[in-house]
């Protein structure tokens, strides 16, 4: 009979391993790249938060042409469903793949290494904050957001995208923090964002015998084949765990790291 194997790779760690940093709003975070953000926003059930950019990514782009995006729903004027968007990794992500043009608004952003262009609720609570993450961000060798629109990841219609005034001159605009939507033509700066999570910001690397460098791999060996990985922790301990898996299944095996 053949039978599907569930492998687990269980860590074995060194004493002294580092656990995952808890994080406070204001504080330095440093992304897997190396870049660095202020930490603006902690999600309540404390599962991670959002980041903001030290500096504009852009002091001056378009949001894109004056057509509707496929796949990326028009949001109406009610605040409550603007402040309700969170999803500013998948529209960015849909907006690169539709626009294809780096010099929009979501292409200037360093997606790759997983900053984004902010959702109107990441931008709106970024806002929010100001008062306290101006300070973090001068403090950390960034810049402040300037007194200017910044754009959405949201669009409104076909020729108009959402924009947060962070304190703008202009006539039409009466109040500061308030959501505008925007010819997508118009000229508005830029501040990435990305998000973290606890789960995976441990700071641990991982070494696979594959030659992988990520936390879990997905393989379907031909024979018998034993696998093994290192992790590292940022203060230099490691360990490493061994796992064979016996070959009497095509279907690809999942294996996973997990600390104990």
């Amino acid at each position: 009979m053949i039978k599907r194997l569930i492998i687990w790779i269980i860590g074995v760690w060194c004493f002294g391993m580092a656990s995952a940093q808890s994080y406070h709003i204001g504080d330095v975070y440093i992304a897997p790249d190396g870049s660095k953000g202020v930490v603006y926003y902690l999600h309540p059930d404390g599962s991670g938060g959002w980041v903001v950019a030290l500096n504009d990514v852009s002091t001056g782009c378009v949001w894109g042409d004056a057509t509707d995006v496929p796949g990326l729903a028009n949001q109406s004027s009610s605040e409550q469903l603007l402040l309700n968007d969170t999803a500013g990794f998948a529209s960015t992500q849909l907006l690169r793949s539709y626009q294809n043009n780096n010099s929009y608004a979501a292409g200037v952003v360093d997606f790759a290494h997983g900053w984004v262009l902010p959702s109107p609720a990441q931008l709106s609570r970024l806002y929010a904050r100001l008062p306290v993450i101006s300070s973090a961000l001068t403090s950390a060798g960034g810049t402040a957001p300037t007194t200017d629109l910044y754009w959405c990841s949201a669009e409104h219609s076909a020729s108009n995208a959402w924009c947060v005034d962070f304190g703008s001159t202009s006539n039409y605009h009466l109040y500061s923090g308030q959501f505008y939507n925007t010819a997508k033509t118009t000229s508005c700066r830029v501040r990435a964002v990305r998000s973290f999570s606890y789960a995976s910001e441990s700071g641990l690397s991982y070494q696979w015998s594959t030659g992988a460098t990520t936390s879990s791999i997905t393989e379907t060996p031909a024979q018998t084949t034993t696998y093994t990985v290192t992790v590292t922790a940022p203060d230099g301990s490691s360990g490493t765990a061994v796992q064979t898996v016996v070959v009497n299944s095509p279907e690809p095996q999942t294996f996973y790291e997990r600390n104990i």
